[in-house]
């Protein structure tokens, strides 16, 4: 069984957002708001304003789509395969976070490429931010969500070695840890 996500130590969870780049901030409202579930352009478009962001920002960054008047997330089934994130001009801490769990999926070597490719200050907005969303989907009963967040959060010490950003086993024998 899946050991359940504590909270961030130390740190608030307004304090964890204000770090956040606007289109992820955008993104974890909605997502508290509705989940996956389109909901109306209007109300999206006024979130986006409170966010300093808009509607085409976040479809600009594939993190959200809207279409007849609605607006709604992308999962993370919807991500394209080729993503680069170096050359994404709109590269968010929301699709780093669902591509790290996309590729944990397949393995943690996989997660930890990519978190060696952005490195671990990037990747740790991610991991602060997979605390977050761990926290709305267990509140919400989604909890498939929430397995998805727990696990990202449970692999990252795991994932940050295979990124040879964190200490490895014999570092932390000879730390006393």
């Amino acid at each position: 069984p899946t050991r359940p996500a504590l909270t961030h130590p130390g740190v608030a969870t307004s304090q964890k957002q204000d770090k956040l780049d606007a289109r992820t901030r955008w993104a974890l409202t909605w997502y508290e708001q509705n989940g996956y579930d389109p909901g109306p352009f209007g109300d999206a478009e006024t979130l986006s304003k409170a966010k300093n962001t808009s509607v085409a920002s976040v479809e600009r960054a594939e993190i959200a789509q809207s279409s007849a008047g609605k607006v709604r997330l992308l999962n993370r089934d919807e991500l394209q395969p080729e993503w680069d994130p170096i050359q994404d001009p709109h590269r968010t801490d929301w699709k780093l976070t669902q591509y790290l769990i996309a590729l944990l999926r397949e393995s943690e070597k996989e997660a930890g490429d990519l978190l060696r490719t952005v490195g671990e200050g990037l990747g740790d907005r991610a991991q602060r931010l997979s605390y977050v969303l761990y926290q709305i989907a267990n509140n919400k009963g989604w909890s498939a969500d929430a397995v998805a967040y727990n696990s990202l959060i449970q692999s990252w010490h795991d994932i940050k070695r295979q990124a040879g950003t964190g200490p490895t086993l014999s570092d932390q024998s000879s730390l006393g840890i």
